[in-house]
């Protein structure tokens, strides 16, 4: 079987064994039907010798090989040690008795108001009581009592829960994968006039440079995979706390003609005046507590988990080549040889994503995300064999293809918690137009 692809040392042996030969054509003479060989001319060359020359390409770039990683944990190992969370609300009745001192008092028996005159003096008309009971005493050891009580209830809801169970975790087996680089692109060289001709064959420079882009995306489906199997067990209990307080203050009421119970003073007055401010403030506190209800249950559940991986890497490559051409003439045509020197400039960025997934009943939920990107240029020396056949159209323009193969160094970076290792080297198709001047 024969083979059709051609290695560069192939193309190598094949163009040499074509510029090695000395072609010639064979005309008749007018005298006696002998034969003279004579060589092939290379049309006249125009201007200076020098060459200019564009065109496209499409250039396999390389190979870029991955080692995916990830970045999901588990999703929670449950434990046997009781977690706790406690509440509370408060429900206050303060009271409006006041303060210990000139200003409004409310009681439950009974009022002591600011009136107009109060800032002044110190008094007030602006009273009254409930009870009889209420008024101690006669004449200058005459007092009046106000009593008065409030409370506040906190209301504490504790819960626990504890949990009891397994977690299984594993890694695809099979994390790499790779994938060819290449793309379309364009070029542009400069070729120098010839130092060096024998018959039909010339050597030459060129300096070139070309540019070529591509990328590649893979997603990877259930790189990290987990089970939680777990039997929780939750509880609750309410209580309420509440404070209770009592307050009884006394009034300076000596020379005062107190009214019979029940009385009711009013801001416009006219009445008796009584001290605004008490004169003695008793306190007491008393507490008590009351369990209002709890609760308790048992879960047992199964939690599927899982992440996919989607990473992405784009090149583009820029060449600068230097090297020499060997090139033979044929009439209008001109097949060329070149070896030399490839300076690699990569421009590269690289992303990766991860999804961390839970199964539900009706298919699944993404509970995190994992991103990070990346970017860098590498200069890659490296070496270049090409082959050129050319058409004369004109005398100074020119159409050709070529054909050409770089090697390169490689590099190594990666992205996230993956790796990768980008391969540059491999063929380039192209074709353009040239002009001499």
């Amino acid at each position: 079987m024969i083979s059709h692809r051609l290695t560069p040392a192939a193309l190598l042996l094949l163009a040499t064994s074509l510029l090695a030969a000395d072609p010639a054509t064979v005309k008749p003479t007018a005298s006696g039907g002998k034969k003279a060989a004579q060589s092939v001319q290379p049309p006249a060359d125009p201007a200076s010798g020098w060459t200019f020359s564009a065109g496209a390409q499409w250039r396999q770039l390389g190979s870029v090989n991955w080692q995916t990683g990830s970045a999901a944990t588990r999703p929670g190992r449950p434990g046997s040690a009781p977690t706790f969370f406690s509440g509370s609300s408060t429900a206050e009745n303060p009271g409006s008795y006041g303060p210990n001192g000139i200003g409004d008092h409310t009681y439950s028996d009974g009022y002591v108001k600011a009136d107009g005159g109060t800032a002044t003096f110190g008094d007030t008309w602006y009273w009254g009581y409930n009870n009889a009971s209420q008024l101690q005493g006669t004449g200058p050891n005459q007092t009046l009592q106000f009593n008065s009580s409030s409370s506040s209830t906190t209301t504490t809801t504790t819960r626990s829960s504890s949990s009891t169970g397994s977690v299984s975790s594993s890694l695809k087996d099979v994390l790499s994968w790779d994938s060819d680089l290449s793309g379309a692109g364009w070029f542009a060289k400069i070729e120098s006039p010839e130092f060096f001709r024998t018959k039909n064959l010339s050597l030459s420079a060129e300096l070139g440079y070309s540019f070529a882009g591509a990328g590649t995306t893979h997603l990877t489906g259930g790189v990290f995979q987990a089970r939680v199997q777990s039997v929780q067990r939750n509880s609750s209990s309410t209580v309420a706390n509440t404070t209770t307080t009592q307050v009884t203050d006394t009034y300076d009421a000596s020379g005062a003609v107190v009214p019979l119970a029940p009385y009711a003073g009013t801001l416009a007055g006219p009445g008796p005046l009584t001290q605004n401010a008490p004169s003695s403030r008793q306190s007491s506190t008393s507490n008590s507590s009351e369990r209002l209800g709890g609760s308790s249950s048992t879960l047992v559940r199964t939690t599927d988990y899982f992440s996919d991986v989607r990473e992405a890497f784009h090149m583009d490559l820029h060449t600068i080549s230097l090297g020499p051409d060997l090139n033979a003439q044929f009439g209008r045509f001109r097949l060329g040889l070149g070896l030399g020197f490839g300076l690699n400039i990569a421009d590269w960025d690289a992303s990766f994503e991860e999804r961390l997934s839970v199964r539900t009943g009706s298919g699944s939920k993404v509970i995190k995300t994992w991103r990070d990107e990346t970017n860098g240029t590498e200069v890659l020396p490296g070496l270049y064999l090409q082959t050129t056949v050319e058409v004369q159209l004109t005398q100074r323009l020119s159409l050709f293809g070529q054909a050409r193969y770089d090697w390169a160094e490689s590099f190594r970076s990666g992205v996230g918690p993956s790796h990768f290792n980008a391969e540059v080297q491999g063929w380039t198709l192209g074709g353009g137009i040239s002009f001499s001047f």
